[in-house]
């Protein structure tokens, strides 16, 4: 699965490739890399989701640029986990760039974001993995 992600001020795309965790137990993890030089990484889990109750998904997202760079967006898009487990029953919260998050040059920052499995999800849901596309932008930070 790719992703292409504009950064503003920077000429280029990055391309983010996401690899599965597992839920339930209830975890979720996922993992993008980036293929432009000019762009960034993005990692997140979160464990012991439980269905109505909202989690935090901690985004660790790596700089391996010289420049700082601002956080404009993060946001990550489930899938389907199975027939019976479409990705529309875990919705997850946006970034918006509020508050401020620099990340400096070849060092690491992290926003949060707020996972939630549905209170309806069924049994289907357990011990599965959905998989997340996390998409992001950044500007240039002087």
């Amino acid at each position: 699965m790719r992703v292409r992600q504009r950064l503003p001020l920077w000429a280029g795309y990055a391309t983010a490739v996401v690899v599965l965790g597992a839920l339930c137990g209830r975890q979720l993890a996922a993992h993008a890399a980036a293929a432009d030089p000019h762009g960034f990484t993005m990692t997140g889990a979160v464990a012991d989701l439980v269905p109505g109750r909202p989690a935090a998904l901690r985004v660790t997202v790596t700089n391996p640029n010289a420049q700082p760079l601002r956080l404009t967006r993060v946001a990550a898009a489930a899938g389907a986990a199975g027939r019976s487990c479409p990705g529309s029953l875990l919705a997850v919260s946006v970034f918006d760039g509020t508050p401020q998050t620099v990340v400096a040059g070849r060092a690491q920052g992290s926003v949060t974001l707020t996972v939630t499995l549905a209170a309806a999800a069924p049994d289907a849901c357990r011990r599965v993995s959905f998989p997340l596309t996390y998409t992001g932008s950044a500007e240039q930070w002087h």
